[in-house]
């Protein structure tokens, strides 16, 4: 089944932002407080999968210990707390641009609030992101950890831990790390 979003707001236009990185994050915050010179401000609603943004210059911080989950990724309920943006926890399924809706299936919460949902825009902001990538190293796919959301960050944490624990030597404990990019030179300088 598909409902409609409330329509209860009728008048104001209708930003849909897709996605909530970064580029979305801060499009939505700066729609939101753009001083609209006496025209309707638009409603602005930012779906996104996760429900937690992803400071991902601060992710190996999460993974060794050195900073919490709320410094480094924050609950976007609480961001957007005191903003007239709205927060959709979902996948995208797809845009139809003659309906002029966006197709979404809520993630996470489980119940009765779990059907399809339209949701109508009179403008669509795709900043969609993007995906990790294994840059076509052979086993990669099959046995490494991502290390691009504070989900990950957190599993990265946790086997980390258990092989410390199931070490009688930590000084032997090997880890490789794929990438030497900031973030991946950033985690392999920090594991220890």
């Amino acid at each position: 089944p598909v409902r409609m979003a409330d329509a209860s707001h009728l008048g104001r236009p209708e930003v849909a932002v897709l996605g909530g990185g970064f580029g979305g994050l801060y499009t939505a915050l700066r729609l939101a407080s753009l001083d609209w010179e006496g025209g309707p401000r638009p409603r602005v609603t930012i779906v996104e999968r996760n429900d937690r943004f992803a400071f991902s210059p601060m992710l190996y911080e999460l993974a060794t210990g050195a900073a919490s989950c709320w410094e480094v990724a924050p609950l976007y309920e609480e961001l957007l707390r005191g903003t007239d943006i709205e927060f959709v926890r979902g996948e995208v399924l797809g845009l139809d641009e003659g309906e002029r809706t966006v197709r979404i299936a809520p993630r996470g919460r489980g119940g009765a609030d779990d059907t399809e949902r339209l949701l109508p825009y009179d403008q669509c902001v795709l900043a969609l992101g993007a995906q990790p990538t294994f840059a076509g190293v052979p086993g990669a796919v099959e046995h490494a950890q991502p290390f691009y959301s504070a989900a990950d960050a957190m599993a990265v944490k946790k086997k980390v831990q258990d092989l410390r624990d199931a070490s009688d030597r930590t000084d032997q404990l090997r880890v490789c790390v794929v990438g030497g990019g900031y973030i991946g030179a950033e985690l392999a300088a920090n594991l220890y």
